[in-house]
């Protein structure tokens, strides 16, 4: 498959359990309250390697909370907020998925 400069912005609700208001960083310099979250990136059928993901959150007042990952040759992720892999603050995201070929 080959994806010439596409953009394409997936908007799907990701409930993650509750709305958390706030993205405050702990003294420790990490966010609590993250939770693990992965996934696997199609488009039309065809597993998407090196795209960008990012989470984006619905509520505004949740601001600093965007977690995002970059899919890998067959096209899984893992989100990250401070640290690779360490999740996303739960509640309800826009995902916006970015490739450039």
């Amino acid at each position: 498959m080959k994806l010439n400069k596409i953009f394409f912005g997936v908007t799907v609700l990701c409930a993650l359990t509750c709305v958390f208001a706030g993205c405050n960083k702990g003294g420790s310099g990490s966010r609590s309250g993250l939770v693990k979250a992965a996934g696997t990136v199609t488009y039309k059928g065809e597993l998407v390697a090196d795209a960008v993901i990012e989470m984006r959150p619905i509520d505004e007042s949740m601001t600093n909370c965007v977690a995002s990952a970059r899919t890998d040759e067959k096209g899984a992720f893992t989100l990250m907020t401070d640290r690779p892999g360490d999740g996303a603050v739960p509640g309800k995201y826009r995902a916006v998925v970015k490739k450039e070929a």
